[in-house]
């Protein structure tokens, strides 16, 4: 299953007139973590106009693979829930320079996934008196269940399925509760044309997590042909 610094420097840049850095107020932290909780889990659930009232109108976010999006692009996950059931932030900071704060933490997410746990840097601007969100960045932290899990999605993005099975299949032996190396596996068979295996795998993941909304559309697709 499936953010750059520059582009931070510039948003923070542009959102604030003063170049005095406050230090961190407990109560900013704590309403700007429950924003970014907040804010997390109704984007797991593609609910797009909630999503709408707490971003900036030019959000911009750099993904973890280093990829671009601009809120001008549509999202791809909207109204498709992830299957995650919860978002956890820890070892946050919060820094306030006038009307912007930065707040950078670590991410984790449930069930466990292969990339569960990623570093986040977010940047709020206050307008009208509410602190809304102007972007974010996340990085992956070394952890080798996500690296494999990426690697074979690169090796199936270059047309070698075969060898993304094969790394795959390592993904699940090293790591036999995660749903998302059997989610993973089961869209590499998928492309195979294993069906039975994609199956198999696909249904693996949903046991372990039920709540896996993009297994249970592909069982559903692939137990109808």
């Amino acid at each position: 299953m499936k953010h750059s610094a520059a582009l931070l420097l510039f948003v923070f840049a542009a959102g604030t007139s003063s170049t005095f850095a406050q230090g961190t107020d407990e109560k900013l932290k704590s309403e700007l973590v429950r924003l970014y909780t907040e804010w997390s889990a109704v984007h797991d659930r593609g609910d797009e106009a909630a999503m709408n009232r707490m971003e900036v109108p030019n959000l911009a976010l750099v993904m973890p693979g280093g990829g671009l999006w601009k809120k001008e692009a549509p999202r791809k996950s909207s109204g498709k829930p992830t299957g995650f059931t919860k978002q956890t932030l820890t070892d946050v900071n919060v820094r306030q320079f006038g009307e912007t704060a930065i707040l950078t933490g670590n991410l984790t997410t449930e069930p466990a996934a292969g990339d569960d746990k990623l570093g986040t840097t977010a940047v709020f601007v206050r307008q009208g008196g509410e602190w809304l969100i102007a972007s974010a960045q996340w990085t992956f932290q070394d952890q080798p269940e996500g690296s494999i899990n990426r690697a074979g999605y690169a090796l199936m993005t270059s047309g070698k399925v075969a060898e993304a099975i094969e790394l795959l299949n390592m993904n699940v032996r090293l790591y036999p509760q995660s749903w998302n190396a059997y989610d993973s596996l089961g869209e590499a068979y998928a492309k195979a044309g294993k069906t039975a295996l994609a199956i198999q795998n696909y249904e693996k993941s949903v046991q372990l997590n039920p709540k896996n909304d993009t297994g249970i559309a592909a069982l559903k697709v692939l137990k109808g042909k």
